[in-house]
């Protein structure tokens, strides 16, 4: 809160940086906009899916407390 000369408190919030925020989302709205209409090519990977007889089974590796390491 600022005071006045009179020493009164004047109560108003200052909104400068919220407009100042404001203007600057709404200029890289308005110039990222167009570009997310017009799009960009992109070449996606292709996946290979296998069938569920040839994928192999995970591994599992243990560790005991006395040093034995069991696959």
């Amino acid at each position: 809160m600022s005071t006045t000369h009179a020493g009164r408190v004047v109560r108003d919030p200052n909104v400068t940086p919220l407009i100042d925020v404001m203007l600057v989302l709404l200029i890289i709205f308005m110039i990222v906009t167009p570009m997310i209409e017009s799009g960009i090519a992109v070449e996606l990977p292709t996946a290979e899916h296998l069938d569920p007889e040839q994928r192999e089974l995970p591994l599992t590796i243990s560790i005991e407390a006395g040093g034995e390491i069991h696959f």
